[in-house]
Parts: C-alpha cells; sequence; structure tokens
C-alpha cells in the first residue's frame, strides 16, 4: 500500500471523475465548436454520486483540490460551478498543452497551489490520467471507475497499475484517512 506524508493537496481529473459530461461530446468533439450551445447543454450533465460530500470533506480537512484536464477550462470552470463543486484552481486546455500522459497540466496544478509531488494525490479515470500522475511523481495514484461504461476502459485503467482503484467516491475519503 503506498503511504504519503504531509498530504495536502489532490489533483482530479473533469470528465467521468467529477462530473458525466458525455451528452456535449458530441459539439465538442466538432473541430468548430458553438461553445454557446454547449453552454446551455451543462445542466444536462450529471454529478456523479458521492462527489459533494467527498468535496466538503476535502474543505473540511483543509486539503488543496485542483483540476487538470484536457476539457477547455471555460467549460469545466462553468460546469463545476452549475453543480456547486468548488476547487481552488482548474487548468484546462490551452493552446499549445500537450494532453496526458504528458504532466505538462499536473505541474501547472502543482505551482498555481504551491504544492509538492510528495504531498499530492492524483485521480483520474484513464491511464493517461494515472500515468500523467506517475510522470509529475505524484506520491499516490489513484484510477477511478464509477464514469467508465465498458470492460475495457476498465481494463486499461487497472493496467496502468495506479496504488488504489476505487468505485466510488467516498472510498477516496477512505484512503485518505488511511495515509493521513
Amino acid at each position: 500500500m503506498a503511504t504519503i506524508e504531509n498530504f495536502k493537496t489532490i489533483i482530479l481529473d473533469f470528465d467521468k471523475t467529477l462530473i458525466d459530461t458525455s451528452v456535449t461530446q458530441p459539439l465538442r468533439n466538432q473541430q468548430s465548436k458553438n461553445w454557446d450551445k454547449i453552454y446551455e447543454m451543462i445542466p444536462q450533465c450529471k454529478l456523479y454520486g458521492g462527489i459533494p460530500e467527498l468535496m466538503a470533506f476535502l474543505k473540511n480537512n483543509n486539503i488543496k483540490t485542483g483540476v487538470a484536464t484536457f476539457a477547455q477550462r471555460e467549460f469545466a470552470d462553468r460546469t463545476l460551478k452549475h453543480f456547486n463543486v468548488d476547487v481552488d484552481t482548474i487548468v484546462g486546455h490551452e493552446r499549445f498543452m500537450k494532453k496526458k500522459p504528458n504532466p505538462d497540466s499536473i505541474l501547472k496544478v502543482m505551482k498555481k497551489l504551491n504544492s509538492e509531488p510528495t504531498e499530492t494525490i492524483g485521480i483520474g479515470d484513464k491511464s493517461t490520467d494515472i500515468h500523467a500522475y506517475k510522470s509529475a511523481n505524484l506520491a499516490i495514484t489513484v484510477g477511478c471507475t464509477w464514469g467508465l461504461s465498458t470492460e475495457k476502459e476498465i481494463e486499461e485503467l487497472k493496467n496502468s497499475n495506479p496504488d488504489y482503484i476505487i468505485h466510488h467516491p467516498k472510498e477516496l475519503i477512505e484512503i485518505t484517512n488511511l495515509i493521513k
């Protein structure tokens, strides 16, 4: 079991980790995006069960929270605000940012939060998230399955060898209680 001392920060992926945004995906995948239409669809997205309790737990325990996503930052920000998910910082897609597993977005979140890898946990639903967290030398990597819909996706996540695999956000609370 991985351990961490002085746990202070958690970095989360956005899509399929915090919120199910799949209803917006067809429009977000278009070359020429109609952001006004996409923003209108935000109420149709779904906040995963257990996320409000997880975020409240992190806030109550003074754990800094950051989101690292390849989604457009404004979209992530508006969606999180719509669902009352409060995070300390969001690093979203920027013009020249490389996609995960490149760790640039993770490193940028840590810089904004003044955090060190040795005090940071990363959670995501894809193997690219886990590989990015490992490339950034995070102390603990956590794969989450609640946003995944196929066995192939779950198998790919498992094959990335996260320190933990969880099936509900409350399990992250249990892990943080074990390692604090």
